[in-house]
């Protein structure tokens, strides 16, 4: 059993070692991952350690860090041939390097003084430290440089011995019975002396030689430049079936759809090509209901797509946004449609028909609505705060509060009030902590994007009047827990714009 101080030594070094690796390759995504992972070890490692030295392969770490991005540096050409998020994790680590060696920097310019070159090296001596601390001294431990004093030529003649045991055993059958029916006939000392080989023994290995060179695959040749002859084959698929290309119809919509329905969740579907299956649905879809189908199952399968990562990559946060903008452009352009939790299963043909008659399907546009803000929330507690990111992501939020405003009308159209007072409570969430300059900035922006029309809720004016309207509508008809959260956020707001006496009021 290794004592915590062995324990945190060993995972310094592991950690340092993995961030020289990574930086020769110039993954810096790993080398800023490793190294946040690495602050905590050193620091519960020097409360062990007791002003003893540290690792010199952590030292070794740091001084390589600080030469790779602050005084070698990597100009913007050099920077565009890595990936955006190398590119990002780079400048961090710049950042991180002006600030963090600063509480090493004593032992950084005693290393530059006498650095260490290999890994071994720096193994050895932060093994060597851990066993100097440690209580059981009495054994005593062969040096490293005693293992390395093994002569080559011994090694050499170790490696033909062992080569030689192996080709002993890599005798046929036959020849291990003719050996044994031989040995039975020698009797006494004479049969462990050494032999020369007969002339079977050789044509047998010589046999075996051949056949071992028959058996090794000829390399294949290679497919001819001209791919308009076939030759007569045929392309299969797995398990040696035939390939055949499927071809997708407004009439065979839903049959691709309820597949895609009932693969959703086993083990092996691959989501990625779930979505672009639904994306080619989406574009032979024949009319409005069949669109509103596969854009619910799209939005869906986006989310479930990032459903294993920490938060909703940017990239397919933003489509889902547009899918879920497509989704409400549609029930706005198409007023005789609507989707709610109660409908009705609508899974027969009859949709390839429709003309424009009422319709309603099964589906929760409240529930897609709440997704998105729970993965713009989560992004932002993820991102850094101090990063050209977290300003680049805070700039979505207009357009999600637009998304959030469409949606509001939409249920307010549709007459479904629970899904209705989720969304206002939505929208109070985005407003009751900014000031009123920054509000009416936001729902300037919102107007010009929004294209549902007006809200019968909020009538226009100030910012003020528009969250008493929205706080008003949630006391009149949420239930007692949303009620509460609305009134918290309207206290707030008030006495951010020093309406103390009002706030108190409703406190009280």
């Amino acid at each position: 059993m290794k004592n915590p101080r062995e324990k945190q030594m060993d995972e310094a070094v592991k950690l340092s070692t993995d961030i020289l690796k990574a930086m020769r390759t110039d993954e810096w995504q790993a080398v800023s991952v490793d190294y946040e992972k690495l602050l905590p070890v050193v620091k519960k490692l020097t409360n062990l350690l007791k002003g003893e030295s540290l690792p010199r392969v952590f030292i070794r770490c740091l001084a390589n860090l600080e030469d790779r991005t602050i005084k070698d540096g990597m100009n913007k050409e050099q920077l565009s041939k890595l990936k955006a998020a190398d590119a990002r994790a780079f400048n961090k680590m710049k950042q991180r390097m002006r600030k963090d060696n600063k509480s090493y920097a004593k032992d950084i310019s005693a290393y530059r003084e006498n650095p260490v070159d290999s890994a071994d090296e720096e193994a050895s001596a932060a093994n060597a430290a851990v066993e100097s601390g440690s209580e059981d001294e009495d054994q005593a431990v062969p040096s490293m440089q005693t293992a390395r004093a093994v002569p080559k030529a011994k090694q050499a003649a170790r490696d033909s011995d062992m080569e030689s045991d192996d080709s002993q055993w890599d005798m046929d059958d036959s020849e291990v019975s003719s050996s044994e029916s031989e040995d039975e006939r020698q009797v006494g000392f004479s049969r462990w002396l050494k032999k020369a080989p007969t002339k079977d023994e050789g044509s047998a290995k010589k046999t075996k030689k051949d056949r071992s060179q028959r058996s090794t695959p000829a390399p294949a040749p290679a497919p001819q430049a001209d791919a308009d002859e076939d030759d007569g084959f045929t392309t299969v698929g797995k398990g040696g079936k035939v390939a055949k290309k499927v071809e997708v119809t407004a009439e065979s919509l839903n049959k691709h759809l309820k597949a895609i329905h009932d693969a959703r969740g086993r083990k092996g579907t691959d989501k990625k090509e779930t979505v672009v299956m639904l994306d080619s649905l989406l574009g032979v879809a024949g009319n409005a209901l069949q669109r509103c189908k596969v854009l619910m199952a799209l939005i869906s399968a986006q989310f479930d797509e990032s459903s294993s990562q920490s938060y909703m990559p940017v990239e397919q946060w933003k489509r889902s946004q547009s899918s879920i903008n497509e989704l409400l452009s549609t029930l706005e352009a198409n007023r005789q449609l609507s989707i709610f939790e109660t409908a009705d299963a609508h899974d027969g043909d009859s949709d390839v028909s429709y003309a424009g008659e009422e319709a309603t399907l099964r589906g929760s546009v409240v529930s897609f609505i709440d997704r998105l803000d729970d993965e713009f929330t989560r992004s932002l507690q993820t991102i850094d705060p101090h990063t050209p990111d977290y300003i680049e992501r805070m700039r979505d939020s207009v357009p999600l509060y637009v998304t959030i405003a469409r949606a509001q009308s939409y249920f307010e159209r549709a007459a479904l009030q629970e899904s209705l007072c989720r969304v206002v409570l939505r929208r109070i969430e985005h407003l009751y902590y900014r000031t009123d300059q920054v509000n009416s900035q936001v729902e300037a922006a919102a107007a010009a994007l929004e294209t549902s029309g007006e809200s019968r809720i909020v009538s226009g004016g100030d910012i003020e009047s528009v969250v008493h309207g929205l706080c008003t509508f949630l006391y009149q008809h949420a239930d007692p827990l949303l009620r509460m959260r609305a009134m918290l956020m309207h206290i707030f707001n008030h006495a951010l714009h020093k309406r103390y006496y009002v706030a108190r009021d409703l406190l009280l």
